[in-house]
C-alpha cells in the first residue's frame, strides 16, 4: 500500500543526512555496474526533483554529471507490495530494491518507453512474464538478484544488455532461457544455491557476451560440456568461474579465447591483460 498522509510530508521535508545517504547506495551501484561492463556515469550529483502527487511512496531525482542529468525514480525500501501503477513516463531509471513486490508487472512500466535501469533487488520476485519487457526499447539493465525465482523465465528484450540473477534459487538454466535477449553483453548468474544444471545450448543464443560471473554455487558441477559451452563465447571479455576441481578439467581453451583480458577461476587471477 502507498504511504500517504503525514508520512508523505515527512519524506518530502526529510533532512539531508537521509538523502545523502541514498546518493551513497545509489553511488556503489554504479560502481559495481560499471564492474560488470555497464555503461552508465558514475553519479556525482545527487539532488532531489519535483515528487509527483499520485506517488507518494517515491521520488524522482536527478542523477548525473556536468550537462547529462538523468531522472531517476527512487522507490527503494518503502514496503511495497507491486510496482506503483502511476509511475512518471520521462523517468530512465527504476529502482525498487528491499520492497516485497512478488512479480515484475510489465503493465506498470510498458508505457515507459525512455526506461533503460530495471533495479528490483532484494524483494520476493517469483514470477516474470516473458513478454513483460518487451515494449521497453530502450532498456539495457536488469538486475533481480536476491529474489524467489526458482525458475529462469524466457526474457524478451532487443534492448536489454546486462542481466543480474545473482542470489535467487534458480535449479536450472535452460536452453530457452536466454533465446529472445539476443543483445546481452553481461550476465550474472553467481551465488545460485539451488542451481544444478546448465543446458549444453543455454549460452548459444547469447554469443555476443562479453562478461560472464558464474562463481560461487556449490550444487552446480562443472563439466567438460560446460567448458566447451563457454569456449563457444569468443566475444568474452571477462570470466569469472567456479571449479570445484580445476586440476581434473581441461580448460585450456579458455586460456586462447581472442579477446579475454580477465579470466577468473575459484577467485584467483589467471589471465589479466
Amino acid at each position: 500500500m502507498l504511504l500517504t498522509g503525514s508520512k508523505t510530508m515527512a519524506y518530502r521535508s526529510g533532512s539531508q543526512q537521509s538523502r545523502s545517504l541514498s546518493c551513497h547506495r545509489h553511488l556503489l551501484l554504479s560502481i559495481l555496474l560499471a564492474i560488470l561492463g555497464v555503461n552508465l556515469l558514475l553519479f556525482l550529483s545527487c539532488t532531489q526533483w519535483s515528487p509527483w502527487t499520485d506517488m507518494t511512496s517515491c521520488t524522482v531525482q536527478t542523477w548525473g554529471m556536468m550537462d547529462r542529468l538523468r531522472p531517476v525514480a527512487e522507490c527503494s525500501d518503502r514496503g511495497l507490495q507491486e510496482i506503483p501503477a502511476t509511475l512518471p513516463l520521462h523517468i530512465e531509471e527504476l529502482h525498487l530494491e528491499k520492497n516485497h513486490i512478488t512479480s515484475l508487472d510489465g503493465a506498470a512500466i510498458a508505457a515507459i518507453p525512455s526506461l533503460r535501469v530495471i533495479n528490483l533487488d532484494e524483494n520476493d520476485i517469483h514470477h516474470v512474464a516473458s513478454g513483460d519487457l518487451t515494449h521497453l526499447s530502450g532498456l539495457r539493465l536488469l538486475s533481480l538478484s536476491n529474489n524467489n525465482l526458482a525458475y529462469l523465465p524466457a526474457l524478451s528484450s532487443s534492448s536489454l544488455a546486462h542481466l543480474v540473477l545473482d542470489g535467487n534459487p534458480l535449479t536450472l538454466i535452460s536452453n530457452s532461457s536466454m533465446a529472445a535477449v539476443p543483445n546481452l553483453w553481461s550476465l550474472s548468474v553467481s551465488h545460485l544455491p539451488n542451481l544444478v544444471s546448465v543446458e549444453t545450448a543455454a549460452f548459444r543464443p547469447v554469443a555476443r557476451l562479453r562478461t560472464l560471473l558464474v562463481t560461487d554455487n556449490p550444487r552446480f558441477v562443472v563439466t567438460p560440456l560446460f567448458i566447451a559451452q563457454l569456449c563457444q563465447l569468443t566475444q568474452l571479455q571477462i570470466l569469472h568461474i567456479s571449479i570445484p576441481d580445476e586440476t581434473s578439467l581441461d580448460w585450456s581453451c579458455l586460456m586462447k579465447m581472442p579477446f579475454l583480458l580477465q579470466l577468473e577461476l575459484n577467485d584467483r587471477l589467471v589471465v589479466n591483460r
